[in-house]
C-alpha cells in the first residue's frame, strides 16, 4: 500500500455509498447492526453442517425440511406424482447409492454383529474346552522337572485364562 492511500485511510471520513463497508478504508458503517446477519449466517452454517454430516440411512426427507426452514424457505412440495415411476427412481438411486464401502448401511452392520457375535460363541467354546483340556494334562504329570519348568507357568496361564473367561459372565 502506498503512502498516499496509508494516509488516505488514516484520514478517511468514510465513503459509504450505500453500502455496510467504507469504500476507502473498509471500516463497517457504525450505523448498522451486523449481529442479527451474523447469528443468521451462523445458524445456517449449524443447519448445514448437520445435514452435510449425515450419511447413508441418518439422512431423510425431513432432514432437507429442517434445511430448508434454517434457511427461512417454504417446505418443499412432497408430492412424488405417479406410485410406479417413483418406485422406478427409488430403485435407481438405491442401486447408484448402495455400493457398500466406507458408510455401511444398517442391514450390513447388522450381519456383522450377527458374525461377531456366532465367532466369539464358537471362541468362548474353545476356550472353554481348552481350559478343561489343559488342566487334565497338568494334572497328570508328575515328573519334578517338567512340574517346575513347564507346567507351573502353563498352570498359571490356564488360571489366568479360566478368571477372565468366568468374569466375563459364564
Amino acid at each position: 500500500m502506498s503512502e498516499d492511500q496509508t494516509h488516505a485511510i488514516a484520514n478517511c471520513s468514510h465513503v459509504f455509498l450505500g453500502h455496510p463497508r467504507c469504500a476507502v478504508c473498509g471500516q463497517v458503517d457504525p450505523r448498522i447492526n451486523a449481529q442479527p446477519v451474523i447469528d443468521k449466517a451462523e445458524k445456517l452454517r449449524a443447519a448445514i453442517a448437520k445435514h452435510h454430516s449425515q450419511k447413508a440411512d441418518d439422512r431423510c426427507w425431513l432432514d432437507d425440511e429442517e434445511l430448508y426452514a434454517a434457511a427461512g424457505l417454504a417446505p418443499a412440495d412432497r408430492h412424488v406424482g405417479d406410485k410406479a415411476a417413483m418406485l422406478k427412481n427409488c430403485e435407481r438411486f438405491l442401486k447408484v447409492r448402495c455400493q457398500g464401502g466406507r458408510w455401511p448401511s444398517y442391514v450390513e452392520v447388522e450381519d456383522e454383529l450377527t458374525s461377531a457375535r456366532e465367532r466369539i460363541y464358537h471362541l468362548e467354546s474353545a476356550l472353554k474346552q481348552l481350559i478343561f483340556s489343559a488342566r487334565q494334562v497338568t494334572c497328570t504329570v508328575k515328573d519334578e522337572k517338567y512340574q517346575k519348568d513347564l507346567i507351573a507357568p502353563l498352570q498359571h496361564d490356564i488360571d489366568n485364562a479360566a478368571i477372565l473367561f468366568h468374569q466375563k459372565g459364564e
